[in-house]
């Protein structure tokens, strides 16, 4: 028996690692996105970013990101203005 909730807790672990992980690339990836499209941080902006543990939120705002012209258009979801 403990044992196995040994092993229970060891894969409990590396999934939560795996998680952090994963989420600390999609934080990298927005930054990058947000760089390449010359969008500019404040202090406060990027630890709003790299604080952020809510994987939906920072998938929104990743998304959000490929379209923004601003970053209150990554947090508020106004995308970029289309051009005619």
């Amino acid at each position: 028996m403990e044992g196995l909730v040994a092993e229970m807790l060891r894969t409990q672990r590396h999934e939560q690692g795996y998680l952090r992980g994963a989420r600390r690339v999609r934080i990298e990836d927005l930054l990058l996105v947000l760089e390449i499209y010359g969008i500019t941080l404040t202090p406060g902006e990027r630890a709003r970013i790299t604080s952020c543990d809510d994987d939906i939120l920072l998938d929104r705002w990743f998304e959000r990101a490929l379209t923004a012209s601003t970053v209150h258009n990554v947090f508020d979801g106004n995308p970029r203005p289309t051009e005619a």
